[in-house]
């Protein structure tokens, strides 16, 4: 739960840098989105990090569901 909190927050970062890129940029604001572009980089290895280990938690879960529970399987809604 904690990765999907971070992943949240990620993205909306990624909804400023879309923001900032398709508005009408002016002069002033090209050193901006060049800095921001270098970061983008970052976040993308970080939101990658944070998914995997969300995959990794859910597969722990449902090994150990398994594991204990059988072949009992949980109502998906």
């Amino acid at each position: 739960h904690e990765a999907l909190g971070h992943l949240g927050e990620l993205r909306a970062m990624m909804d400023g840098i879309e923001e900032l890129v398709t508005r009408n940029v002016q002069v002033e604001d090209r050193d901006q989105i060049e800095s921001t572009f270098k970061h983008v980089g970052q976040l993308t290895r970080i939101m990658e990090a944070e998914i995997n280990g969300a995959v990794l938690s859910c597969k722990s879960a449902r090994r150990l569901m398994l594991k204990d529970g059988g072949t009992k399987r949980s109502t998906l809604h």
